[in-house]
């Protein structure tokens, strides 16, 4: 399957999924992140701000913030993907495709990042991703040192994944578990 279709298979599995399993689904993803030792570690935290369907992000900021982490958002600049800082929901702006980004938030540089949280619509074990198709997260892990984590639904992760030479595989995954009835 090319990357294309598998995009499209995975935003209609997420649109399927019943609220009510995304957020039993969120809760046990957050319970694994909060725990981790790279997530108790962590002052500085960039991941992205999730709408829709996606992993829900805005438990995290919160809990980031009471822990009195720095969060950082992405933001795409002249081509390039860099993360801005910010500290409450007011001080995002609606950017493109209707993502929520930080208005004018302060530039947090790669090596103030302890850690990435990486987005992506499908996994493999082996921590490689497929994103949503403009290679600005692959791009900017090249040279990253700190911990990456992605936050994975259990139909997330699949066999087979097309690989190219240019993707960086995320250190961690952590997936959520299928309920048992």
């Amino acid at each position: 399957m090319d990357k294309a279709q598998l995009r499209q298979e995975m935003k209609a599995a997420r649109q399927k999924m019943p609220a009510d399993s995304r957020m039993g689904f969120d809760r046990q993803l957050q319970q694994s992140l909060f725990q981790h030792p790279c997530w108790i570690e962590a002052k500085t935290i960039g991941l992205t701000i999730s709408v829709g369907t996606e992993t829900n992000t805005a438990g995290i900021f919160k809990r980031a913030w009471l822990e009195g982490k720095r969060t950082a958002a992405p933001v795409i600049e002249r081509g390039e993907m860099v993360f801005r800082g910010f500290s409450n929901k007011s001080e995002l702006k609606k950017a493109s495709f209707g993502l929520l980004e930080p208005a004018a938030g302060e530039a947090v540089s790669k090596d103030m990042l302890d850690l990435l949280i990486v987005p992506g619509l499908a996994f493999n074990d082996s921590g490689y991703r497929l994103g949503y198709g403009g290679g600005y997260f692959d791009r900017y892990l090249i040279d990253y040192k700190g911990w990456t984590v992605s936050l994975v639904y259990p139909f997330q992760l699949v066999e087979s994944l097309p690989v190219e030479s240019f993707d960086v595989p995320v250190e961690k995954l952590l997936i959520a578990a299928e309920e048992k009835t």
